[in-house]
């Protein structure tokens, strides 16, 4: 990564990248503290990869989170500030951002633990898919009640994925996966062309490692984008296959949770139309990117069997 503080290069090596972070971070330390004109003490790295570097900080007293390799940090500080004048008041928050600088962006460290081990912990039924409702629930309080209703093209989502395969390092292993679902991809695109899509302000990367549950109860987001009005269906059906990747569950998928997790904002034709799409497309990015050794491997494939036999 060429800029911010110290001029971080981020290695495809962990362990390279790790270290250079710790080596950076001085530097990254004494940028921070200059434009906050105070005493922010970085005290570990969570995490450095694909350029982007993660420390947790303080400062008097106050945990924060400093993240090195935003590009467009003061924007995205804005839209944090923006997205917490929209959901004032209620069960759902962004966490409170601090300064922005040069690629580097302050936050708050969110309280609570990630929703990964929040649904985790529960197993399958109705306390796991209200608890799933509630991320539904954020993603609505996140447009701020501004969303809209489209008409779903039948050829830019598919191409737009299409696109990003053919740049990407396939493994053998996964080829065969991955046609299928892009075969698949396609017709669904056909059979739901025209079809009702809501639209609205998205979070951009929801996953369940971006959205903590904390002991009041309150789902609290950061690591938000600052994209255009997209599909919320999108947004969503990124956190199913984020959060099925990296769980046991019975069918693979979790249909019975991705609907629990849907209701709350989707219409609902858009249940049967845009999120089945959308889960398609984004299991493609992860079969398209996926080692083929290995439990998520697994997993992912075995996604893609469910959706196409569910929908075909």
């Amino acid at each position: 990564m060429a800029g911010g503080a110290g001029g971080l290069g981020v290695s495809d090596d962990w362990l390279l990248a790790l270290a250079e972070a710790g080596v950076a971070a001085p530097n990254v330390q004494a940028e921070v503290a200059a434009a906050l004109h105070d005493d922010l003490q970085i005290e570990e790295c969570l995490k450095a990869r694909r350029g982007v570097v993660i420390y947790r900080a303080s400062l008097r007293g106050r945990r924060l989170i400093v993240k090195q390799g935003v590009p467009n940090a003061a924007e995205v500080l804005q839209e944090m500030r923006a997205a917490r004048l929209r959901m004032a008041g209620g069960p759902n928050d962004v966490v409170a951002p601090v300064v922005a600088v040069n690629d580097i962006l302050v936050m708050d460290e969110a309280p609570g633990q990630p929703m990964q081990l929040a649904l985790d912990d529960l197993g399958p039924g109705d306390t796991r898919n209200a608890r799933m409702a509630r991320v539904g629930d954020w993603a609505l309080s996140y447009t701020g009640g501004n969303y809209d209703t489209g008409v779903f093209g039948k050829t830019y989502w598919f191409r737009k994925r299409s696109e990003e395969i053919a740049k990407a390092r396939v493994a053998e292993e996964m080829r065969g996966a991955l046609q299928n679902v892009m075969a698949w991809l396609e017709r669904h695109a056909e059979r739901i062309a025209g079809a009702p899509v809501t639209k609205g302000t998205v979070h951009g990367d929801l996953t369940p490692m971006n959205l903590h549950l904390d002991d009041k109860d309150i789902l609290w987001g950061f690591d938000v984008g600052t994209g255009p009005r997209m599909p919320i269906a999108r947004d969503l059906a990124r956190f199913m296959v984020t959060w099925a990747r990296s769980s046991n569950l019975p069918d693979g998928l979790g249909l019975e949770e991705a609907m629990a997790l849907a209701r709350p904002v989707l219409r609902d034709d858009e249940l049967t139309t845009l999120l089945p799409f959308f889960l398609g497309e984004q299991i493609a990015g992860r079969l398209a990117e996926q080692m083929p050794d290995g439990v998520r491997a697994r997993r992912i494939q075995q996604m893609a069997v469910t959706l196409m036999e569910t929908y075909p």
